[in-house]
C-alpha cells in the first residue's frame, strides 16, 4: 500500500528551493512518487485517496536527509576523552594510543553507535576517513546509510603496504548495499603523508575513480610547517602535487589565505 503525508511543511532545497507549505509526500515502499503541494497532487488523479495510508503532518518539516562531509566514525568511543589540548599533542598522546587497542568488532558496533545518533539527527549520509574500513562499510550497509568511506593513509612508514591493501579490500565494498556504499582516497594530511606519497594517493584516486579526502589547513602549525619545509601553503602544495584536479573533501580549512580560498575556488 501507498503512503501519503500531507499538510506537511515541504522544503525540496532543489534548484529553485522550492518550498510547499501545504505539501505532500507520496511514497511507495522505498519509491517517492511525488513531492509538491497537496492540492496539485489531488488535482492530478494521480492517487486513490481511499487506497492509501494517510499521515498527517501537520506542525512537521520535511527536507533532504543532512549530509555528515567529514567523520571519524568509531572515535564515538573517544568524544571526551581528552579535551583542550593542542592537535598534534591530542593525537600523539591520547588518540592513537587509544586506537592501538581497538579491535575490529569494536569498530563495527561504534560505528553503529554512530549511525544511530546521525539517524536521530536527521543526517542519512556521512563521508568517514578511518581504519577498519570493512566493518565501517558493514555498519553502514546494515544502519541503512549512505556512506563515503576512505582508510586514512600516512605514510611511507613500515605499516603502508596495509593500508595501501585495505584500500584495495574498500574497493570491493563500492556501489554495495544498494549503491549506498561508496569511497574516496583519504591521504591524513600533509605533514603524515610525504610528496610522493601524496601522489600515490592520486594515482589510487585516479585508478578507482574516486576523489580525494584529506585534512587541510587544520592548525596554524600545519601551516607554517608547510611554509618552512615546502615553501607553500597546505592548499598551494597539494595544489602543485596535482590533487586539486580531481575531487576534494578538504575537512577543517581553518587557516586559509585568500589566495587559498581563490585557489579552491578555481577548482571546485
Amino acid at each position: 500500500m501507498k503512503t501519503l503525508i500531507k499538510n506537511i511543511d515541504v522544503f525540496t532545497m532543489d534548484a529553485e528551493k522550492r518550498r510547499f507549505q501545504d505539501g505532500a509526500i507520496l511514497y511507495d515502499g522505498d519509491t517517492i512518487e511525488f513531492v509538491g503541494s497537496y492540492s496539485e497532487l489531488v488535482n492530478s488523479n494521480k492517487v486513490d485517496l481511499e487506497k492509501v495510508k494517510l499521515i498527517d503532518g501537520k506542525g512537521m518539516l520535511a527536507l533532504p536527509g543532512f549530509i555528515n562531509a567529514h567523520t571519524h566514525i568509531a572515535m564515538t568511543a573517544f568524544r571526551g576523552y581528552a579535551d583542550n589540548m593542542p592537535l598534534w599533542e591530542w593525537l600523539t598522546e591520547k588518540i592513537w594510543p587509544m586506537e592501538d587497542k581497538l579491535e575490529p568488532e569494536d569498530a563495527y558496533w561504534l560505528t553503529l553507535l554512530g549511525a544511530a545518533e546521525m539517524i536521530s539527527a536527521g543526517v542519512t549520509t556521512f563521508s568517514d576517513m578511518y581504519m577498519f574500513t570493512r566493518e565501517i562499510a558493514k555498519a553502514a550497509s546494515d544502519s541503512g546509510m549512505r556512506a563515503v568511506i576512505s582508510r586514512g593513509l600516512t605514510g611511507p612508514d613500515d605499516q603502508m603496504q596495509q593500508r595501501l591493501r585495505d584500500v584495495e579490500e574498500l574497493a570491493e565494498w563500492k556501489g554495495d548495499a544498494e549503491g549506498r556504499i561508496t569511497m574516496m582516497i583519504g591521504p591524513h594530511s600533509v605533514y603524515t603523508c610525504t610528496p610522493e606519497f601524496l601522489k600515490t594517493c592520486r594515482q589510487l584516486a585516479e585508478k578507482y575513480e574516486a576523489g580525494i579526502h584529506i585534512h587541510l589547513a587544520e592548525t596554524s602549525k600545519e601551516v607554517s610547517d608547510c611554509i618552512d619545509e615546502y615553501g607553500s601553503t597546505p592548499v598551494e602544495h597539494i595544489y602543485k602535487l596535482g590533487l586539486l584536479e580531481l575531487p576534494v573533501t578538504a575537512a577543517h580549512c581553518v587557516h586559509l589565505t585568500e589566495d587559498d580560498m581563490d585557489l579552491m575556488a578555481k577548482y571546485n
